[in-house]
C-alpha cells in the first residue's frame, strides 16, 4: 500500500469537504466519511485484505461520499467523477482508478458488490446499523433530508422507513456480520416495539 498516497488523497478530501460541503450536511459529512475509512481500514485487514487492495478500499472510502457535496441523491456518480479526476491528476494507473470507481458505486443503495474489496466498503458505509448509535446516526440523516428539502418525515414514518430499511439489509463480510449482526438484530427489534406501541396508542 502506498501510505504517501493515501495521505495525499486524505488531504485532498478533507480540502474538498471543508471548502465545499454545505451546512446542512450533518451526516454525510467529513466525520461520517473518516469513520468510513476507519471501519473499512478495520474490516479489510480482519478479512486479509493487504497491499494494493486495501490501497483500492481506502482510496475509495475516502471518495466514497464526495459528492454528497453537490447532491446526496444518487451521488457515487459524482463521487466518483471527483476520485477519477484526482487520481488522473497524480498519473494513478487506469487499471486501479477503475476498481475504486467500481468499489465506490457498489455502495449505491441497495447495495450490489461483485468482489471482496466492494463487500469491504458497502459493510464500512452502513456498519452503523449494528452500533449502539444507531438512534443518533438516524437521527442526523433525517435531518440532513429535512434541511436539504428531499422529503419531511413524522416519527411513525420515520420509524417505518427505518424498519425496513434494516430489515431490507444484510452485511457481506464474515467480520461485519459477526461483529454487528447482533446489535442490528437489537435495534430491529426495538424499532418493531416503538412502532408496536404507537399502533397500541392509536387504538386506545
Amino acid at each position: 500500500m502506498n501510505e504517501k498516497l493515501i495521505a495525499i488523497v486524505q488531504e485532498y478530501v478533507e480540502k474538498l469537504f471543508r471548502e465545499n460541503a454545505p451546512p446542512e450536511n450533518i451526516y454525510h459529512n467529513l466525520e461520517h466519511t473518516k469513520d468510513v475509512v476507519a471501519s473499512a481500514s478495520e474490516i479489510a485487514l480482519a478479512e486479509e485484505i493487504a497491499g494494493e487492495d486495501i490501497e483500492i478500499i481506502l482510496i475509495a472510502a475516502w471518495f466514497h461520499d464526495s459528492g454528497c457535496i453537490v447532491v446526496c441523491k444518487g451521488h457515487e456518480d459524482i463521487s466518483s467523477k471527483y476520485a477519477s479526476s484526482f487520481l488522473e491528476s497524480v498519473n494513478y494507473p487506469k487499471d486501479k482508478i477503475k476498481k475504486v470507481l467500481s468499489v465506490i458505486t457498489a455502495t449505491k443503495v441497495p447495495q450490489n458488490p461483485k468482489n471482496k474489496l466492494e463487500e469491504v466498503l458497502c459493510d464500512a458505509d452502513l456498519h452503523h446499523l449494528g452500533t449502539k448509535d444507531f438512534d443518533e446516526k438516524g437521527y442526523l440523516l433525517r435531518q440532513e433530508i429535512e434541511k436539504r428539502g428531499d422529503g419531511v418525515f413524522s416519527d411513525e414514518k420515520w420509524l417505518h422507513h427505518s424498519f425496513e430499511f434494516l430489515k431490507g439489509h444484510h452485511f457481506f463480510t464474515s467480520y461485519a456480520k459477526e461483529k454487528y449482526g447482533i446489535q442490528k438484530n437489537i435495534n430491529l427489534a426495538k424499532i418493531a416495539k416503538q412502532l408496536e406501541l404507537m399502533k397500541e396508542k392509536k387504538e386506545n
